[in-house]
């Protein structure tokens, strides 16, 4: 037991949620999420950008056998083809990247951004249009 809470601490201290510069760039009418971005962590790399997000969900999921109201994820975006995919993903139960954390998944495949969404929003910052 001793084991599982010394990992998880050392999880949540390795994510970013522990020392970003959150900022709000707005909410789903959808479902309440909100999205921030740490824009102090965009980098470029190898043409193309990173940055991490933050998601503070309407209202709590279950996935994975875990009911998580948060996502801290690492972001990739290819600026020229207007397409981004997630390299990092972890959840947590609480709200802003707090409460027990669990990664989830491998890097997935390149999406594009469809018009009027919060992935074209992100991607705008990321590539700075």
């Amino acid at each position: 037991m001793k084991a599982r809470a010394g990992a998880l601490l050392l999880l949540a201290l390795s994510t970013p949620s522990a020392f970003a510069e959150w900022t709000n760039i707005g909410t789903t009418d959808k479902d309440n999420t909100t999205f921030f971005v740490d824009y102090k962590s965009i980098r470029h790399i190898g043409g193309f950008v990173r940055m991490w997000v933050l998601r503070n969900l309407g209202k709590p999921l279950d996935d994975h056998g875990t009911t998580y109201s948060s996502i801290v994820s690492l972001e990739e975006f290819d600026c020229e083809e207007g397409r981004w995919r997630t390299v990092d993903r972890t959840v947590f139960t609480l709200q802003s990247g707090k409460g027990e954390a669990q990664t989830i998944g491998e890097t997935s495949d390149w999406n594009y951004a469809p018009a009027g969404t919060f992935a074209e929003s992100l991607l705008r910052i990321a590539c700075k249009k």
